[in-house]
């Protein structure tokens, strides 16, 4: 049985979001815990400059302040040369369910950097300290989305208390790509309703005969249950590729029946497969592109929000 699988271009693109840069430039910087204490260090040392008008004092004094401000574009230019992507991830992923997204992290100035990428969703926060060795890094960072809809993009929180730990600097990063989430559906009500949604492609009723066409077209079976000559699509030989049902929203709660076809779909692209359509005005047609695929989850979130 030979399925049908996208092209090994598409197969490259599927749903995978590849060498994304992460938009951020602005840093913002204050003094950390002990970045304060060195404070309180150099205002004491100055005030016995003043008091006592000793020249040790006085230099050092001078080399704490200094050493303070270089500090401070140290940390602010590690920061700002700090350059984020996405390497790969799902952006059609269920509701309240942890999936990875793996992310390249690479320092321009420095060989060696460490720094903490936070997200959060609702009430829950997640993080993950990050070293990089020889410039770059590649990690897998863990989302969890507790609302199902569209999200046009992400936004996250990248800080470093690097190299002196005597500020804290940090940045929002911005991922202008969308996430689809879909309703989460029990396993129970899943394998309820799956064989509903999802069907044999060989059990799929296309259109009437047309007189003059091969009769090695017509569906034989059907025409043994129905008298009536009915015609499939030819794909190339036998073909085990399935029906997913959108008239499941007519059948159940719109947000199980959303939930159940998302998650066929996602599953779909996952294995680079393509998957036959029927809508709800019967219109049927055959899915194979990752981005139609992600068309239809999208208009069914929108359809329910």
């Amino acid at each position: 049985m030979e399925l049908i699988k996208l092209n090994p271009f598409l197969q490259k693109l599927r749903h995978r979001l590849r060498n994304k840069q992460l938009a951020g430039n602005r840093v913002y910087i204050i003094p950390s815990r002990f970045g304060l204490l060195y404070l309180m260090i150099l205002s004491f040392s100055i005030i016995l400059a003043v008091s006592f008008g000793h020249a040790f004092s006085y230099y050092l004094s001078a080399l704490l302040f200094v050493l303070f401000i270089i500090a401070a574009f140290m940390s602010n230019s590690y920061m700002k040369n700090l350059e984020i992507q996405i390497v790969e991830g799902d952006y059609l992923v269920s509701q309240s369910q942890d999936y990875g997204v793996k992310f390249h992290a690479h320092a321009i100035d420095d060989p060696s950097l460490s720094f903490i990428l936070e997200y959060q969703s609702g009430n829950k926060k997640s993080s993950k300290e990050v070293l990089i060795h020889e410039k770059k890094s590649l990690f897998t960072f863990y989302y969890n989305f507790f609302h199902w809809g569209v999200k046009k993009y992400l936004r996250m929180k990248v800080s470093s208390s690097y190299p002196f730990f005597l500020f804290t600097t940090w940045k929002y990063l911005k991922c202008e790509e969308e996430f689809i989430i879909y309703p989460k559906v029990s396993k129970r009500s899943f394998n309820r309703h799956k064989d509903t949604s999802q069907k044999e492609y060989d059990d799929i009723e296309l259109r009437a005969y047309i007189q003059g066409e091969p009769l090695s077209r017509v569906h034989w079976k059907k025409y043994a249950q129905t008298s009536q000559l009915i015609v499939k699509t030819e794909l190339g030989g036998e073909s085990d590729i399935n029906l997913i049902d959108e008239n499941l929203l007519n059948k159940i709660d719109k947000e199980i029946a959303v939930g159940i076809i998302c998650h066929e779909i996602q599953e779909h692209i996952r294995k680079s497969k393509s998957f036959a359509y029927l809508s709800r005005e019967k219109h049927f047609r055959i899915v194979s592109r990752p981005k139609h695929m992600m068309d239809i989850a999208r208009s069914l979130i929108h359809e329910i929000e």
